[in-house]
């Protein structure tokens, strides 16, 4: 059974062999077989316990099986091996008893209890662990689909490809690789027990799509690229928006202490903020914003201490969102930002009719950021994009 593999021989007839253990995940199976010598030719029946519920006892439901016979066999399995154990969806966690008896029997096949003893044959104690089974998403479900099975003691992690939550379905964490994407279809509820974390790094980012219901924590750690030094204009800073949105700039600060900070005339002052169009110059926001939400669709610029991630946590947006536009002050440009956890498509963005009537026509698409380019931008409208980008 999993890591038990015990050529026991004739003992005593009662053995510990609980320093022996093998696992099994909650709701996931396993193969035990049990192989029997009858010491001639003889009958031997056998029967298994696995306490559960960890009460001491073998007295629940479900917590017997009958492991069925051998006949005139030195080292034959019963006739029910390989027997598949499936661990309860209730099991409680930790190390558990499994207890095996085999009994010499003529014709009537023996019922002996698991307190009972074997008059002629053997019992056998081992240590069975109850893990939490984890469900992994790449590019296929592995070790099966967690839709409508998994509970609040399994996680899910999604690996790679995109992941379909399909059937109402509960875990204790969620976890999105930055190769990893994962949508929840409409009607369908995920219940989070603990939280579910969206991954990233600076070249790729975890995407979420609910078309459904997430009831539970969710974070997002954003890629953030390291501050610049002084005097340098390129190769660092970042241009970023809240990917969820609704935290306060003081909650987010709070929690992300490698944004870069400093003094400016003497004030407390942060490397984050939103583009002032009307004054042509990014805002660094100071304590005094601490009330300020991250908003969806405002995109601000910053730079971490360390290369690392901003954790962000809010509101999953997931309907249209409009951003305010400014146009007429000191410069015509302005900073927004994808207001979701997940891609969006660059055209489907620039033929909105609302958008496309905004747009300057000698600036059709959208500039993004990139620190390593000469200029600092990368440019994307119709002529360098497809449907699909």
């Amino acid at each position: 059974f999993d890591n038990i593999n015990n050529a026991s021989g004739i003992n005593s007839g009662y053995d510990d062999y609980t320093s022996l253990s093998g696992s099994i995940g909650i709701g996931m199976s396993e193969d035990l077989i049990i192989n029997l010598n009858t010491g001639g030719n003889f009958n031997a029946y056998c029967y298994v316990w696995i306490d559960w519920n960890r009460d001491g006892d073998f007295d629940d439901a479900n917590e017997t099986y009958d492991l069925g016979f051998t006949q005139n066999n030195a080292n034959g399995p019963t006739s029910n091996s390989p027997f598949s154990i499936t661990a309860p969806i209730n099991a409680q966690l930790g190390d558990t008893r499994m207890r095996i008896l085999s009994q010499y029997y003529d014709t009537t096949i023996p019922t002996n209890g698991p307190c009972e003893g074997s008059t002629d044959g053997e019992v056998e104690d081992y240590t069975v662990t109850i893990i939490p089974t984890t469900y992994t998403y790449d590019n296929g479900w592995s070790p099966s689909d967690p839709n409508g099975v998994a509970t609040t003691l399994n996680d899910i992690n999604v690996v790679n490809g995109i992941a379909n939550i399909n059937s109402n379905t509960s875990c204790n964490n969620f976890t999105v690789n930055p190769e990893g994407s994962v949508t929840i279809n409409s009607g369908v509820s995920l219940v989070i027990d603990n939280e579910m974390i969206l991954e990233s790094t600076s070249t790729r980012y975890a995407s979420l799509i609910s078309d459904g219901i997430i009831n539970g924590a969710v974070s997002y750690k954003r890629h953030v690229n390291i501050a610049a030094g002084g005097g340098t204009t390129t190769t660092a800073n970042d241009l970023i928006s809240a990917p969820l949105t609704g935290q306060t700039f003081g909650d987010f600060r709070a929690n992300n202490p490698n944004i870069l900070s400093g003094t400016i005339g003497g004030n407390p002052a942060f490397l984050f903020g939103p583009f002032n169009p009307a004054t042509e110059t990014y805002v660094n926001y100071s304590t005094s914003d601490d009330t300020s939400t991250l908003d969806a669709g405002v995109a601000y610029r910053t730079g971490s201490t360390d290369n690392s991630t901003y954790t962000f946590s809010g509101t999953i947006e997931t309907g249209n969102i409009n951003v305010p536009i400014v146009s007429g002050g000191a410069s015509d440009w302005n900073l927004i930002g994808n207001p979701y956890p997940s891609y969006l498509r660059v055209q489907d963005f620039l033929n909105n009719m609302t958008n496309s009537g905004l747009i300057d026509e000698n600036a059709i698409g959208i500039y993004g950021y990139d620190g390593t380019a000469t200029d600092g931008w990368t440019i994307y409208h119709w002529s360098t994009t497809t449907t699909s980008t």
